[in-house]
């Protein structure tokens, strides 16, 4: 089984902490999006291969892996409201980044922009008003969380300070082993 993408994305970053956490033996193929594109129909990272099956998307591939191991990916609701949020919010967080990194587009520039800027905001509040456990092992939501805030203080792209549940459930996430051992490395190139 191989797990295609970049040590900086935090789409393919939630996909290793669920490699590390289920124990399935993934290799890790370092990849970009330019390289990958003809690869996979959406164009982007992650995707994974194991023998003829190709998941193109992290939430499939991270249900994948919690299957092989009989686990249950996102089992409530509320898992998958939180997972959606956050996945809505790094969305936003990335449009903002490769605008900007592409283009030299600021949000003060762009209606587009300043929307994608205001549901960042508005999506870390939210995120904040939820409980977070303020130490690991995370479930799949809040894996996901983790890899939003680690990606925005990694880019920094945005702040938590005032969001003091996000700073905690941050905090709690960097001493679980699985997610601590996902972080990108210092010096990491610039894709996403």
């Amino acid at each position: 089984m191989e797990l295609y993408g970049s040590y900086t994305s935090p789409y393919v970053r939630q996909c290793r902490v669920v490699v590390i956490d289920t124990g399935v033996p993934c290799k890790l193929v370092e990849t970009d999006v330019a390289s990958s594109a003809g690869k996979t129909p959406t164009m982007r990272i992650p995707f994974l291969r194991d023998g003829d099956l190709q998941l193109n998307d992290s939430a499939s591939i991270c249900r994948y892996l919690r299957e092989r191991v009989g686990q249950t990916f996102l089992p409530t609701v509320r898992d998958q409201e939180l997972f959606s949020l956050a996945g809505t919010v790094l969305d936003s967080a990335i449009n903002i980044f490769l605008f900007e990194r592409n283009d030299g587009l600021l949000p003060s520039q762009s209606k587009y922009l300043k929307k994608q800027a205001a549901r960042v905001d508005a999506g870390l509040r939210a995120l904040n008003e939820q409980k977070l456990p303020f130490a690991g092992p995370l479930s799949d939501a809040e894996i996901r969380i983790a890899c939003l805030l680690g990606w925005g203080r990694f880019r920094k792209r945005f702040s938590i300070e005032g969001l003091d549940n996000l700073a905690r459930f941050l905090e709690g996430a960097d001493a679980w082993p699985p997610f601590a051992e996902t972080e990108p490395p210092e010096g990491a190139p610039p894709p996403v």
